[in-house]
This record gives C-alpha cells, structure tokens and sequence, in this order.
C-alpha cells in the first residue's frame, strides 16, 4: 500500500503541475474519493484546504454528503486545514455541513 500511495501521489503531482487551480481541484477531488489508498486521501483533503476557494470547498463539502464516501475524514481534515489557513469560517463549515 505505501509504494501504491507514493507512485499515485507522484503521478498525482505531476498532473497539477502546470494544472489551472480549477484542474488540480478537480484531480484533487477525484483522490479524495479513491477508496484503495488513505493516505492519498488524507493527502489530497490536505491540498484541497491548503488551496481553499469555492472548488476546493465543494469538493470537501461533497465528500462529507456521503455517509459512505471514503474521503469523509480527509474532508473534514482539509475544511478544517482551510480555516486554519484563513480561507474558511469555521462557523460556515458548521453552516455548509448542516445543509
């Protein structure tokens, strides 16, 4: 699994780079999803909230929707990665997830 999570999240990098935010935001959120590897989906909830903005919070918000989405704790890592970084309030997370 670790030599799987560091090959993906190679390929991974190399595909944002030179990405527009709305491209990275969106490989972002496809790795998010990705149910054989944790540690990529703690790694790209990570990303999604160090770059913040309106994309990157729906691809948070919309992991967190699913009871059954496997990226549910790597989203809510990156939301709260996001207020840290002043891109988010933590009240509008609270308002966002309530919805």
């Amino acid at each position: 699994e670790r030599v799987q999570y560091q090959t993906r999240k190679a390929i991974l990098r190399l595909q944002i780079v030179g990405s527009t935010e709305r491209e990275q935001v969106g490989l972002l959120h496809k790795a998010l999803l990705e149910e054989k590897s944790f540690e990529l989906r703690q790694w790209a909830g990570r990303r999604l909230g160090e770059i913040g903005g309106e994309d990157a919070r729906k691809a948070l918000t919309g992991a967190m929707e699913d009871p059954k989405s496997p990226g549910r704790d790597a989203a809510w890592k990156g939301l709260m990665i996001g207020v840290e970084k002043g891109h988010w309030k933590h009240e509008d997370v609270q308002t966002w997830l309530a919805k």
